[in-house]
């Protein structure tokens, strides 16, 4: 139990430092269409003059239920955002994640462009973990999924580049406790390859 608790605490660190490296790197959406962030850990405070310490997670089990429904924020999680799509956005995703996308297509505005993605496809997920924190449950999900990426100019409309992809990430989802499935919201996606 002890190298089970030592060895989580050590990913946690890692994962949190990632988190904090990509966040200062600026909004590098590689292949995914997305930005990237990193986990939406919530903080616990401490008494008057304590220091902060963090709440424990508690793991969770997640029903037969749950896992379309992290398939269908793939999907629809895209889709939104290939349509520039801010209000779909935040039906999907918490309000930290819809200013990562918000950032995005101000820039691709910006810039003339408008990225369309289609053909999004879940190739294998696989649960990481899941657990309690605070009023909130939240689950990680190992993504492996494909779609097609392409970068239009806004005025024509004349694509200038188009790419298939396949890319992996960590996709993590949050929900009030004791919500059902449709109660999941994006809450960080972190890019693996």
């Amino acid at each position: 139990a002890l190298i089970a608790f030592l060895a989580r605490m050590a990913f946690m660190w890692w994962m949190n430092r990632n988190a904090m490296a990509g966040a200062g790197a600026g909004l590098n959406r590689g292949r995914s269409g997305f930005p990237g962030g990193g986990f939406n850990f919530m903080g616990g405070a401490g008494g008057a003059g304590a220091a902060a310490a963090p709440p424990r997670p508690m793991p969770i089990r997640l029903a037969n239920e749950d896992f379309p429904a992290f398939e269908r924020l793939l999907g629809e999680s895209q889709a939104a955002y290939s349509r520039e799509d801010v209000a779909g956005l935040r039906r999907f995703a918490t309000a930290e994640m819809v200013s990562y996308f918000e950032e995005e297509l101000a820039a691709n505005r910006a810039r003339g462009v408008v990225n369309r993605i289609s053909g999004v496809k879940l190739l294998q997920g696989d649960l990481s973990e899941a657990w309690r924190e605070g009023s909130d449950e939240y689950a990680t999900v190992a993504m492996r999924f494909a779609l097609t990426d392409v970068m239009e100019e806004r005025a024509s409309g004349r694509p200038l580049s188009t790419e298939h992809t396949e890319s992996t990430e960590l996709w993590t989802f949050r929900r009030p406790t004791g919500a059902g499935p449709d109660a999941w919201k994006l809450s960080a996606i972190q890019h693996t390859r």
